[in-house]
Formats: structure tokens, sequence, C-alpha cells
């Protein structure tokens, strides 16, 4: 529970962050998705646009990025090589 809250809490400062217009909001966000789930929160694609997609597929969030539908997104934003570079190929396919 005390995670969850804590979770929530760091979505809406990066929420609240992104509606301020603020350039640094990447690093809070990726530090935000370091819980299960988070990456299902919605956030995927706006981090994608602002390009942290290398940053989230290192962190290991390429399959689940995928899964939920972004990976037209992250090859749009140009990562495909980098899926492919993280052995993501095959998920995409």
């Amino acid at each position: 529970m005390k995670k969850t809250f804590r979770l929530r809490f760091r979505i809406a400062a990066v929420a609240a962050a992104t509606a301020l217009g603020l350039v640094a909001v990447g690093p809070a966000a990726i530090a935000a998705t370091q819980s299960d789930d988070a990456v299902a929160t919605g956030w995927g694609d706006e981090l994608i646009r602002n390009g942290w997609g290398d940053e989230l597929i290192r962190a290991g969030w390429g399959d689940e990025l995928i899964r939920n539908g972004w990976g037209d997104e992250l090859i749009r934003a140009g990562w495909g090589d980098e899926l492919i570079r993280n052995g993501w190929g095959d998920e995409l396919i």
C-alpha cells in the first residue's frame, strides 16, 4: 500500500512537471517507472516523444512498452535499432 502511494505520488509529480512544461521531466518519469506495472500507466508514449526511449529500453522496459502497444511509437521515434540491439527484435514482430 505504501509503495503504491509513493508510485502514484511520483506519477502525479511527473504529470505536474509536464503540465508546467519543465524540460527535465524524463529522469523523474523514468524513476517513477521503476516499480511493477508503472510503464503501463500511460507515460510510455510521452517519454518516447520527449527522447527518453533509449533510457527506457536500457532500463529494461522495452518489452513492456512493446506489449502495451508502443512498439510503433518507438520505431517512429527512431529507437528500433536500440530495441533490436537489446534483444527485443522478436518481440516487435
